[in-house]
C-alpha cells in the first residue's frame, strides 16, 4: 500500500515540466526513476540518514528536496561504464501529509545540472505554485 502520493506541477501555460523531462529520458532511466518512486511511494521516513533515495535541500534550496537515483551508461567509444545521476525536484504542500509535488526532473554531472540552475529554477516555480499560479495534478 502507498503511504505517499506523488502529484506534478502544471505551469500557468499548461506545461507538466516533469512529463516533458520523462519522455526524453532512456527507457532504463524511466524504469529506475518509476521504480524509485514506487519505493518512496512505500517508504514512511524519507529523511531517515539511511535511506538514499531522497534528500531534502538546504541553505539556499531550502523548502526543496530532491530525489535521488543512478544509472551506469556506456558513453558512445567508452571503454568504461559511468555513473549518471539523477535528481527530479519538488517540494512538500505544507497543507497536507504524504504528498510530494515534482517540479522538475535534473541530471546532475559535477556541480553542474541540466537543465542549468535546475534547482533555482524549481525555486521559482515553488513560488509560483504557492502564488496559486499554476496547478498539480496526480502522477499515475
Amino acid at each position: 500500500m502507498a503511504l505517499w502520493r506523488f502529484l506534478e506541477y502544471v505551469t500557468e501555460d499548461g506545461r507538466n515540466l516533469v512529463a516533458e523531462w520523462y519522455e526524453v529520458q532512456d527507457p532504463e532511466v524511466q524504469a529506475e526513476f518509476d521504480v524509485t518512486l514506487l519505493l518512496l511511494s512505500a517508504t514512511e521516513d524519507w529523511e531517515d540518514e539511511e535511506f538514499e533515495a531522497f534528500k531534502p535541500l538546504t541553505k539556499k534550496h531550502a523548502g526543496l528536496g530532491e530525489i535521488r537515483f543512478h544509472i551506469n551508461a556506456l558513453a558512445p567509444g567508452a571503454r568504461q561504464a559511468h555513473r549518471r545521476r539523477f535528481r527530479p525536484v519538488g517540494i512538500w504542500p505544507p497543507s497536507t501529509k504524504r504528498e510530494f509535488v515534482l517540479i522538475l526532473g535534473c541530471e546532475k554531472r559535477g556541480r553542474q545540472s541540466i537543465p542549468h540552475d535546475a534547482f533555482g529554477l524549481a525555486l521559482r516555480h515553488k513560488a509560483l505554485l504557492e502564488e496559486g499560479r499554476g496547478t498539480t495534478h496526480e502522477r499515475i
